[in-house]
């Protein structure tokens, strides 16, 4: 009702108090008193399980075979985001090592999107991963081993021989041109070379004498304790 039809002598309602902010009075604080604001209690990091998509805006544009100058990585963000950028352009091969199918890395629908769409390409795409220990991500359900079940005639997995097992190797190789490095945890950084033939090459020829000594995970119900 407005303020022309009420009638002569009543009175406005007083507006809510809820629809107006709560002011912040200073008065009775110490003066030297520093006011923060309160840190978020967790990131995406400590939730692997609920990470965000990537954030492709982090890493910058390169193309696959033809960019030699390496890319620096200094976050898990940029981790992430260089290997899907380097799995969605890829055509023929990826090969993997990595100590643990890294949660903060790997376990996020992304990558295993991108790793289902490489093999779904070709019928002559390889796909191979190298696990150190596997057991951790079958018994936290790490949202690879599905799609490694599912697709275990287009995507192999098997576990490094103990003597090869090596906790900070963690590299992949696509279409035998590109590399991509993650050189530490703690923080996480690493690089990617779209275009380094020789290095690999040799990164390839380590990966095959590795997998002849691998151990198999037949849909990964034999592994080592």
């Amino acid at each position: 009702m407005t303020n022309e039809n009420k009638p002569e002598g009543a009175e406005s309602s007083p507006p809510d108090s809820r629809d107006e902010p709560i002011p912040f009075v200073l008065d009775g604080l110490p003066e030297k008193l520093e006011i923060l604001k309160a840190p978020d209690l967790f990131t995406d990091e400590d939730h692997p399980d609920h990470s965000p998509s990537v954030d492709w805006e982090e890493v910058p544009d390169f193309t696959l075979g033809e960019d030699a100058e390496l890319i620096k990585l200094t976050s898990i963000r940029q981790l992430r985001g260089g290997a899907l950028r380097l799995l969605k352009q890829a055509t023929r091969e990826m090969l993997l090592v990595t100590p643990d199918l890294e949660f903060p890395r790997f376990d996020n629908e992304d990558f295993v999107l991108a790793v289902s769409e490489l093999v779904r390409r070709s019928k002559y795409t390889v796909c191979r991963i190298l696990v150190g220990d596997p057991i951790n991500a079958i018994r936290e359900h790490h949202r690879l081993i599905p799609l490694l079940r599912r697709m275990s005639s287009r995507i192999e997995i098997r576990q490094l021989h103990a003597d090869d097992h090596d906790a900070k190797e963690a590299w992949m190789v696509v279409d035998n041109i590109a590399v991509l490095r993650c050189t530490d945890r703690q923080p996480w950084q690493g690089g990617l070379t779209p275009r380094s033939a020789a290095d690999a090459k040799r990164l390839r020829e380590q990966f095959h004498i590795w997998w002849e000594r691998a151990v198999l995970i037949p849909d990964f119900r034999e592994f080592r304790a």
